[in-house]
């Protein structure tokens, strides 16, 4: 994975070519929005120099019109369908295994995950955490999300189909722009630091507003429950349109996800609609040094602005887009309460969360936003047992969050992971590969010479 900030610039196919490989060589920006190819990826994938980009993609090219192999939102579909690996079964079955463990280290006992049918080494989710769950290997809930290609092809799980208590599909997810990162989330009005086609850059619609708006309506209809990623505000417009022609209401409980730049009017009609703020606060630190650059100071005072969602009614649920971030939710509450950015300062401290809106954001939020506020989101009698046990107390210095072990964590009332070495994240967790960047896993600044 690699970061233009990091970097300096974007990378291009002429320093892959420049590696001497002359095999298809992809890789991603880390927010796997955009990516970057060498000559021979471009070759295989039929990509010529008179390439059209297509709807809600583009393919950058150079000063002098030629393509620098950085491919943007649904210019990929060209490239990776054909770059993607194929992996045996029991081997994607192995890859998942690991995830699950490594995610109930971190003290989560259930996770929202759109696999969807063909994304990264995983083709058939389903059917491979049933096994997990047959074979005993699943400590975890699962809640499966779809995606909105594969209900309009046919080869999608019906919504409502579980296997027992741990493993379940209801919703379906439509992109409706791009990421900030990358300069894809589609804005109301132009980026302003003019990055990505220049000036006058709004981001990209993954679907023009029609489109989208028969895509929501044809999920609706079909029974799922709705879920958009719109992470710029003129993504989030698109998107809640598209939910007032569905009709959706307070108790078809849509969700936003991310909803990172909003406006006033926008947070008011996601009130009125009863959509879910599903947010990450990982995204404050990661998004510390762009965001400011690439909004302007107007748009950051309703960017990332969970308090004033919860302050007008809407449920906000915490997440945290891994891989792309840590999955730690201990991240997620420090994030959340203290918005700290790279340079260790606030970004938008007004925004700041208390530790008990946090710790709902994570617990009973989560719970409503698939449908288990009765049964998850809380230590009562008659709610399920999942629980989490840590060394400390943390709810009242954020700062101990970052060092917090988790030492026990059950499931339905089972221990499924024990702490027996006694180690925090930051003690177990690979060196981060990019020099004087956070850790994914603890938030620790690793430098590298």
């Amino acid at each position: 994975l690699w970061d233009q900030e990091t970097l300096g610039r974007f990378p291009s196919r002429h320093d892959l070519d420049a590696s001497g490989i002359d095999r298809p060589i992809v890789i991603h920006r880390r927010c796997w929005h955009v990516c970057v190819v060498n000559s021979a990826a471009l070759k295989l994938c039929g990509v010529e120099e008179n390439v059209t980009d297509p709807f809600g993609g583009q393919f950058d090219r150079d000063e002098n019109g030629s393509l620098t192999g950085v491919a943007r939102e649904n210019a990929l579909n060209f490239l990776v369908k054909v770059t993607k690996p194929t992996i045996e079964f029991e081997q994607q079955k192995e890859i998942l295994r690991f995830g699950v463990q490594q995610l109930i280290s971190r003290g989560v006992t259930a996770i929202q995950t759109n696999d969807g049918r063909q994304i990264g080494a995983v083709a058939q989710p389903y059917q491979l955490y049933q096994t997990l769950l047959e074979e005993g290997q699943l400590p975890l809930r699962v809640f499966l999300t779809t995606f909105d290609n594969d209900v309009l092809s046919g080869g999608a799980i019906p919504p409502g189909t579980h296997t027992g208590s741990k493993l379940s599909c209801s919703r379906a997810k439509v992109f409706s722009d791009g990421a900030l990162g990358s300069s894809t989330a589609a804005l109301l009005e132009p980026y302003s630091d003019g990055i990505g086609e220049g000036e006058g850059n709004k981001g990209l619609l993954i679907h023009s507003p029609a489109e989208l708006t028969e895509r929501i309506g044809y999920l609706h209809r079909s029974g799922y429950q709705l879920e958009v990623h719109a992470i710029g505000d003129g993504g989030a417009q698109v998107t809640l349109d598209a939910f007032a022609a569905a009709g959706i209401t307070q108790s078809d409980r849509a969700i936003l996800t991310h909803a990172q730049v909003l406006t006033e009017d926008q947070m008011d009609a996601m009130a009125r609609m009863g959509v879910i703020a599903n947010v990450q606060p990982q995204f404050v630190h990661s998004d510390s040094d762009i965001a400011p650059k690439r909004l302007g100071s107007s748009r950051m005072r309703t960017a990332y602005a969970w308090k004033s969602l919860i302050e007008k009614g809407v449920v906000v649920a915490g997440g945290s887009d891994a891989p792309v971030e840590s999955p730690s939710p201990l991240l997620g509450l420090y994030y959340a309460i203290t918005r700290k950015g790279v340079n260790g300062s606030a970004m938008g401290p007004e925004q700041c969360v208390t530790f008990e809106q946090a710790l709902d954001m994570y617990t009973r939020a989560g719970a409503y936003a698939v449908r288990m506020e009765n049964r998850l989101g809380q230590i009562a009698e008659g709610f399920e047992a999942d629980l989490v046990v840590l060394d400390r107390d943390v709810s009242q210095d954020p700062e101990t969050l970052l060092e917090a072990k988790v030492m026990q964590v059950w499931v339905e009332g089972k221990r499924v992971f024990e702490n027996t070495e006694n180690v925090s994240p930051s003690e177990h967790c690979e060196p981060s590969p990019i020099a004087d960047s956070a850790c994914p896993c603890c938030a620790h600044t690793t430098n590298q010479s």
